[in-house]
């Protein structure tokens, strides 16, 4: 759904496929899954985060970072680990250096 206002629909690529327009931007996401983080550095292609990356760069975003929260859920909220987000926060910081 981003696509709306993320694509330039009057400027075609090489591929005939909208150009992005998020050039300003720069992405941090915290990704969930239901997986352990074994599993992940595993297979990591199948990760949103991997994936995430390819749809924000091909939006046009000049930089992207991910972190993986493992077993977060409705019920398992990210609030109930303290220790997971000290480590987004020190991860966020990072990020934040690089840009």
């Amino acid at each position: 759904r981003i696509g709306y206002f993320s694509l330039d629909y009057k400027k075609l690529n090489r591929l005939g496929q909208p150009t992005g327009q998020l050039g300003h931007k720069k992405v941090f996401a915290i990704v969930t899954g239901g997986t352990p983080n074994w599993i992940k550095h595993l297979l990591f292609i199948i990760f949103p985060g991997f994936w995430l990356r390819v749809v924000f760069l091909y939006y046009g975003c000049t930089a992207f970072s991910t972190a993986y929260a493992g077993k977060l859920s409705y019920r398992n909220p990210a609030k109930n680990h303290p220790n997971l987000l000290k480590n987004f926060e020190k991860l966020g910081k990072k990020f934040n250096k690089k840009l």
